[in-house]
């Protein structure tokens, strides 16, 4: 959000730069708030809003995922498509170990088994 706020020209950045601190204190009462929620809404319909998530999500999950890919030598789109929604799950670091104490690394066992 704060990325988005900060981009001159987004269409919703002003609006909703007065609600970036209770954003960051996870301020509650926001879900009750109709206004920011509103806006959140009208920002979605924004080519800005839509680029800083589209970057947002490069940034976070798809290019770790890749290195991770690369370095498990995992190149099916399936394989690389379970990083990825690992990752974004909150889950990878987790089912990457499991497997691997269970079947090995991909690059032993091979990326079908």
């Amino acid at each position: 959000m704060r990325n988005y706020c900060a981009v001159s020209d987004a269409a919703f950045g002003s609006e909703l730069s007065i609600y970036l601190d209770r954003l960051a204190h996870r301020d509650r009462s926001l879900n009750f708030d109709d206004r920011p929620k509103g806006l959140l809404r009208e920002a979605g319909q924004d080519p800005v809003m839509r680029d800083c998530q589209d970057r947002f999500f490069d940034r976070i999950y798809w290019e770790p995922s890749l290195t991770s890919s690369t370095n498990l030598h995992i190149t099916s789109a399936l394989g690389v498509s379970v990083v990825y929604d690992s990752r974004v799950h909150g889950s990878w670091l987790r089912l990457r170990d499991l497997t691997t104490a269970q079947l090995g690394s991909p690059s032993d066992v091979g990326e079908k088994a």
